[in-house]
C-alpha cells in the first residue's frame, strides 16, 4: 500500500522529523508526516501518515493525548526537562501523601497555560526555542488547555511519576513545573512517554527499525471510529474532484468520502450541505 497510517514507537534522543526522514529513505516514499511532535528527550507514540494520508493529518482526531512522566523535584532547568541547564535549585519540603493528592486535584483546575520558550511555536517566523538559545525571551499569550486526569503513580527519592490525560496543545513539561510549585519547590521532567493520541494507542506501535508497510493501519477502518465513511459512485467522482458540495445522508458533521474503497476526500457539514475541505487523491 502506497498510503496509510503507522503507529510508531519513537525512542528517546531522536526528533520526530528524524523518524519521518528515516521512513522516507526506508520505504522510498516522498510524502511522510506525523501527528503531534514529540520532544527529542521524549519517547512513545508517534502517528505517521504516508502518501496521500499526509493531507488528512490536520483533520485526524488528536484532541486529547495521554502521557506518563517522571518529575524530579528540587531542580529547575531552562527547558523544563533533563536536556536543559539547571537554572534554579530549591530545597524540597517533606512531601506527604496528602500534599500529592491536593496538588493533583489542583492540576485538574488549570484552564490556561503560557507556552514555554523552549517550544516549536513561532514568533515572526522563528521558532521560540531558537530565540531561547540566544537568551531572548518574548511575550507568549496564554492558551486554553484542559487536564482531564492527573494521577500520581509513584513517589520515591524526590521523583514523582504521574499519568495525565490532556487537551492537545498542553505542554506536559509546563505541567510538571506547575505541579512542583504546588508542592512548594521547583522541578523538571526526566522522562516523558506518550501513550495515546485520540484513538491511537502505544500498545499497537513498533519501533521504526521493525516497522513495515504491511503494518500500515487500514485508514478506512481507523477513520470509521470518528467519521462516517461514504462510498461514492463513478458518477460523483468528478464532482468530488472539482470540490463541489454534496447532499449526503449522515448524522455526523464530518465525513470521509471513499472511492473504490480508498479515502478520496474530507467533507464537513455546513447548513444543509457538505463542503469539501480536502481532496485526498
Amino acid at each position: 500500500m502506497d498510503y496509510g497510517l503507522l503507529s510508531l514507537y519513537k525512542t528517546e534522543g531522536e526528533t520526530s522529523r528524524d523518524v519521518d526522514n528515516y521512513l522516507q529513505r526506508k520505504f522510498q516514499i516522498k510524502r511522510v508526516g506525523h501527528l503531534g511532535t514529540l520532544d527529542p528527550f521524549a519517547e512513545g507514540l508517534l502517528v505517521i501518515a504516508i502518501g496521500k494520508m499526509t493531507k488528512l493529518l490536520p483533520y485526524l482526531d488528536s484532541s486529547f493525548k495521554t502521557y506518563e512522566a517522571v518529575l524530579k523535584l528540587g531542580e529547575k532547568t531552562d527547558t523544563l526537562d533533563k536536556d536543559g541547564e539547571v537554572i534554579e535549585r530549591k530545597e524540597t519540603p517533606t512531601i506527604t501523601k496528602e500534599m500529592l493528592e491536593d496538588a493533583s486535584k489542583r492540576m485538574l483546575l488549570i484552564k490556561s497555560q503560557v507556552p514555554p520558550m523552549y517550544s516549536a511555536l513561532k514568533k515572526d517566523g522563528k521558532p521560540l526555542y531558537k530565540l531561547a538559545r540566544k537568551g531572548i525571551e518574548v511575550e507568549r499569550k496564554p492558551r486554553e488547555i484542559e487536564v482531564r486526569k492527573f494521577d500520581i503513580l509513584s513517589f520515591n527519592n524526590n521523583e514523582v511519576r504521574f499519568f495525565c490525560d490532556v487537551k492537545e496543545g498542553t505542554y506536559v513539561r509546563s505541567l510538571g513545573e506547575t505541579f512542583a510549585e504546588y508542592l512548594g519547590t521547583v522541578g523538571h521532567l526526566t522522562s516523558l512517554k506518550r501513550l495515546s493520541i485520540g484513538s491511537f494507542s502505544l500498545k499497537d506501535s513498533k519501533k521504526k527499525e521493525d516497522i513495515t508497510l504491511e503494518d500500515s493501519l487500514n485508514p478506512v477502518n481507523y477513520l470509521k471510529k470518528d467519521y462516517d465513511i461514504i462510498e461514492i459512485s463513478d458518477e460523483l467522482k468528478k464532482h468530488v474532484m472539482d470540490g463541489k458540495p454534496l447532499n449526503l445522508k449522515s448524522d455526523k458533521d464530518e465525513v470521509i468520502i471513499t472511492y473504490q474503497g480508498s479515502p478520496f476526500a474530507y467533507y464537513t457539514k455546513e447548513n444543509s450541505q457538505y463542503l469539501c475541505k480536502r481532496g485526498l487523491f
